[in-house]
């Protein structure tokens, strides 16, 4: 679960210090089993944040050391699925607006404000498919053709296929070799979807196209055992526009340091 270790630490201009933040368990649910797992508690989580920006987050997880941290007073879910090797943690205003995540994307999405990180890996059902649609969209020289000749495969993979998205803004590539027990090259691309406009923030999720733009990142993390993808975005008010910048600028940082410190 390459995507949910996140504990962030944010930084903002000004002076910093350590603080704490509110831990806020997320209920979730495994598979299809449509049963709700209760949330978990645990204790607050310490950034290094001005005390401004603090009072307006709250760490939200599956359990301790496993979620993303959002605007406080907002709700969660998290989903894992071994079939489509996929985990999500998304956190939005209210619980109706996570209908679409739990009730598994009925017609309407979701247009609220969000904060998501979803990862796919390669190893464990089609999550292959969301790993190698990125590689093709974004890194060609890790994409795998070969995947297309696995049972169905050339009809799952064309789901999962990722359209050009002419209005969407991407920056330049970075790559990184960061170190736990095994050496891992994380590939990085920074993506704007702009407003009202569908693209990569909204490519196979729940979401739909707002008046607000999404903003974040697509990883896609290459090692000797198998290949795994994470894509997190924000969707914030203009309200929040100072906590956007703080979340989006340090999410690479704090992602490749509590990469190299997973087991």
């Amino acid at each position: 679960m390459y995507a949910l270790v996140l504990l962030l630490g944010l930084t903002a201009s000004g002076a910093m210090a350590a603080t704490t933040i509110p831990f806020v368990g997320c209920p979730g649910m495994e598979g299809t089993d449509d049963v709700l797992e209760r949330p978990v508690s645990g204790k607050p989580v310490s950034v290094d944040v001005d005390n401004d920006i603090a009072m307006q987050l709250a760490y939200y997880a599956e359990t301790p050391g496993d979620g993303v941290i959002a605007p406080v007073g907002w709700h969660c879910y998290w989903g894992s699925s071994s079939y489509s090797g996929e985990d999500e943690i998304v956190v939005a205003p209210t619980e109706r607006d996570l209908a679409p995540y739990i009730n598994f994307s009925p017609s309407g999405g979701v247009s609220s404000p969000v904060v998501y990180v979803e990862s796919w890996s390669a190893d464990s059902g089609t999550g292959m498919f969301a790993v190698n649609a990125i590689a093709e969209r974004f890194l060609p020289r890790f994409f795998n053709p070969s995947t297309y000749n696995t049972v169905g495969g050339d009809n799952v993979a064309e789901d999962y296929q990722i359209p050009t998205y002419s209005d969407d803004d991407y920056s330049s590539i970075s790559t990184r070799i960061v170190s736990s027990k095994i050496t891992i090259t994380v590939n990085s691309l920074h993506f704007l979807t702009p407003p009202n406009r569908d693209g990569f923030g909204t490519w196979h999720n729940s979401l739909v196209k707002s008046d607000l733009p999404i903003e974040g990142f697509v990883f896609y993390l290459s090692d000797s055992y198998a290949p795994a993808a994470v894509s997190f975005g924000v969707r914030l008010p203009k309200s929040m526009a100072k906590l956007k910048t703080a979340i989006v600028e340090d999410f690479p940082v704090f992602f490749n340091r509590d990469l190299a410190q997973a087991p």
